[in-house]
């Protein structure tokens, strides 16, 4: 074996590779294709009562690969949640159309005539889309609308497929705003025909813009960084408005010192009820609360949100988390539950102890044990990690508040401030990019010290919640603690 290692590391550190990769680090080409955008527009055009939204794409594309470029390829980013979509796109070659069957995102190769040289730039002509939607207010994800460049494929392939600043030109009827998470540049009312232009800029590194479009009744309440701004059909009794805003305000606050900034700006968190129909696929697992990057989605009826806001706190709170987890860091497939609903249930277990101490948080782990129970009576439950796209959306449920749990239990042996320092961490070091089960727990063993494969596949693996947990939140282990102070479950190891 010793003879074996050391004619490996002879080789690797022969004359010929050692200029070999000298030479490699002095290209100025990358080997393999690839090409950055250096400007990017979109223009959105909506009309009510039609069934299409059409939106073009304008970009400056750099070819920095070493061959010349004939094409990139662009995701129109609809994601189907049932059925087929459609959309067609007319370029400069003519038109054509692509469909994406259920779960799929429909694309299309943009050509370059002729093609495009290395290091060469060239304006990529304007291609337009025409997607369906339908309904008097539109309400989309990003990723079901807005259109992403593809990065090149290929060995040493090389590509900075978004433009350092993306500028949104929307155009819509007399009477209807528009809202993204994007920086607002200028409004421009009285078009022709009575219409409105509302202008925005994204940036790169920045999450990709949702868009609300709607004729809404607009309202901000607070100041600075804490602002929250309303946006409902009709407009929210005061105290109901303040009631959520007061609490929202705080909520964010702590989220972002604990799991790192994920918004930038002082842009107000959006609090969005959600338009009616299909052209608003907007999760409501959070108990009627979906989530849109750094705000909020709701569905329920005004006269049920604000009969007793604080009913709602919670799940106000765990939608509002989908921002840094769910939005920063997506979950790779399988990983949902664990990443996403459960981090999140986490994080509104969290605030809730910041502002209600102990006693809250055993309330709210309570809470979730016995949704769990009643759950668990209608369907199987099935391990956080051996979820397929087959489970129920039951046992979906139950696969988040087990992983959720599961943080609580790190918690009680660690402390606090590991299991929120690994989040954060995870969130910083993997924004915008996609991260699994081994990336939580390499996070959560770097800052606890100690090797967790045995709590993982006792909590994550099994399809039970460990009875020795069940046991510390009983009724009378509940009781003795509810005079504890709050900093003692936040102690550090």
């Amino acid at each position: 074996m010793a003879a074996l290692t050391g004619t490996l590391r002879a080789r690797l550190l022969s004359p010929g590779l050692v200029f070999l990769l000298a030479l490699l680090a002095g290209c100025d080409v990358p080997l393999g294709p690839g090409f950055h955008v250096s400007r990017e527009s979109v223009t959105v055009r909506y009309q009510p009562g039609a069934p299409n939204f059409h939106y073009t794409v304008r970009a400056v594309v750099r070819n920095s690969g070493n061959r010349p470029l004939g094409a990139v390829r662009i995701q129109v980013a609809l994601r189907q949640r049932t059925g087929t979509a459609e959309a067609s796109t007319a370029g400069p070659q003519g038109t054509a159309a692509s469909a994406a069957a259920e779960g799929e995102r429909l694309s299309f190769a943009l050509p370059f005539q002729p093609p495009l040289g290395r290091k060469q730039t060239r304006r990529q002509a304007p291609f337009g889309y025409v997607v369906p939607v339908h309904g008097d207010a539109v309400l989309l994800e990003p990723q079901d609308w807005f259109p992403v460049f593809l990065p090149p494929k290929g060995l040493f392939a090389d590509g900075e497929p978004r433009a350092p600043k993306t500028r949104l030109d929307i155009f819509v009827p007399a009477g209807y705003g528009v809202l993204t998470n994007g920086r607002a540049l200028a409004v421009r009312h009285g078009l022709r025909g009575g219409a409105s232009e509302y202008r925005f800029e994204t940036r790169n590194g920045e999450f990709l813009p949702f868009l609300l479009i709607a004729r809404y009744a607009e309202e901000t309440i607070g100041n600075g960084k804490a602002r929250v701004a309303f946006w409902t059909r009709r407009t929210l009794p005061t105290a109901c408005a303040e009631s959520f805003a007061t609490h929202l305000q705080t909520t964010a606050t702590f989220y972002r010192s604990t799991f790192a900034v994920a918004r930038r700006g002082e842009r107000p968190i959006p609090f969005i009820e959600r338009p009616a129909g299909i052209a608003s696929p907007i999760s409501d697992e959070a108990g009627g609360f979906g989530s849109v990057p750094g705000g909020i989605v709701f569905s329920l009826p005004a006269t049920e949100l604000c009969a007793q806001p604080s009913r709602f706190f919670f799940s106000a709170d765990r939608a509002l988390a989908a921002t840094w987890f769910g939005w920063a860091v997506e979950p790779e497939p399988g990983s949902r539950a664990i990443l996403a609903a459960g981090a999140q249930r986490y994080a509104a277990v969290a605030a809730e102890e910041r502002t209600g101490g102990a006693a809250a948080r055993d309330r709210q782990i309570a809470r979730l044990l016995g949704e769990y129970d009643h759950d668990a009576t209608l369907a199987a439950p099935v391990a956080p990690a051996r979820l397929t796209p087959r489970s129920m959306p039951l046992q979906r449920r139950m696969a988040g508040i087990q992983s959720a749990l599961s943080l609580i239990a790190l918690q009680d042996r660690f402390g606090a401030q590991p299991v929120e320092r690994a989040l954060a961490h995870l969130v910083r070091s993997l924004r915008g990019k996609s991260a699994g089960l081994n990336e939580l727990r390499s996070a959560l063993e770097e800052e606890t010290g100690h090797n967790l494969y045995d709590f993982f596949n006792r909590w994550l693996g099994r399809a039970e919640i460990p009875a020795a947990f069940r046991r510390s939140y009983s009724g009378t282990a509940r009781a003795g603690r509810q005079g504890q102070s709050n900093l003692k479950s936040r102690r550090t190891p």
